[in-house]
């Protein structure tokens, strides 16, 4: 459940990413639900990787399940692909 709870802003963020996405093939105002998404994505997943590995860390000699396996690829993956698309788009604009 704790996982669950803690995946919900990532989804939140990219709704917000893929609402700029629309607005933009739409001709309206963007730029603020992209941004939004993008450096919540960015920078929530990172603090949420952290967070969890610390809590993770601290259960010395338990191994990971397949759901936190799941979480970390999952919010890695994303941490990943935000930040990339941010300096990319930073570079190219």
């Amino acid at each position: 459940m704790r996982k669950i709870v803690e995946t919900g802003p990532s989804v939140i963020f990219i709704l917000f990413f893929l609402t700029g996405l629309y607005l933009k093939m739409n001709g309206q105002s963007w730029v603020n639900s992209f941004v939004i998404g993008i450096t919540g994505l960015s920078v929530y997943s990172f603090v949420i990787i952290m967070v969890e590995g610390l809590a993770s860390g601290m259960r010395m000699g338990k191994h990971l399940d397949f759901s936190s396996k799941v979480f970390y690829t999952l919010h890695v993956s994303l941490w990943i692909f935000s930040t990339t698309l941010a300096i990319y788009l930073m570079a190219h604009n």
